[in-house]
């Protein structure tokens, strides 16, 4: 027994398999979740099939990528996707939930938008556009009261606050 990280045993090399094992059985219980949708009586009644797509998901835990299957509504003739609506996808998110409230608290902690979406998904990568979307879709718990002041006069009482002039290079303590 060796300590090498090329050792299949090491921890690192089975966490790394546990972790991929845990999105295969993800995939496949969202596959299996929408055979039973295509099997139900009520779907028969209501729904018929339209074809075949993949949708790709990012979670927390990692890139997801399964197939579901479309489906058109008989009265009304409008597409849907019945196992995306039963596990709370939104038709256009490429995000989960949890991982929308986790890139934003990233964005929040390290006050930066482009390294936020790959810390919070463990290496995923996120364009700053889609942190900033997510920073507007969670509503934060501190929110931030404002009242508005009737003083004439407000006075602000500051230490050790240093000002840095545009015509000079040194900083001079106020």
């Amino acid at each position: 027994i060796t300590n090498s990280k090329e050792n299949i045993y090491s921890i690192d090399n089975l966490s790394k398999i546990c972790h991929e094992k845990s999105l295969d059985l993800l995939i496949q219980s969202i596959e299996k979740l929408d055979d039973e949708i295509k099997d139900s009586k009520d779907r028969k009644t209501l729904f018929d099939i339209k074809g075949f797509y993949k949708r790709t998901i990012i979670t927390v835990h990692g890139t997801i990528t399964y197939k579901r299957r479309l489906y058109i509504d008989k009265k009304t003739g409008q597409y849907i996707f019945l196992v995306d609506k039963l596990i709370g996808i939104d038709k256009y998110s490429r995000l989960t939930d949890e991982a929308i409230k986790a890139v934003a608290k990233a964005a929040l902690d390290l006050k930066s938008y482009s390294s936020a979406g790959q810390y919070a998904l463990n290496g995923t990568p996120l364009s700053r556009q889609s942190v900033y979307n997510c920073l507007t879709k969670v509503e934060f718990e501190n929110k931030k009261i404002k009242t508005k002041i009737n003083a004439p006069v407000i006075h602000i009482a500051v230490d050790g606050f240093c000002v840095n002039y545009k015509n000079s290079s040194r900083k001079y303590e106020i």
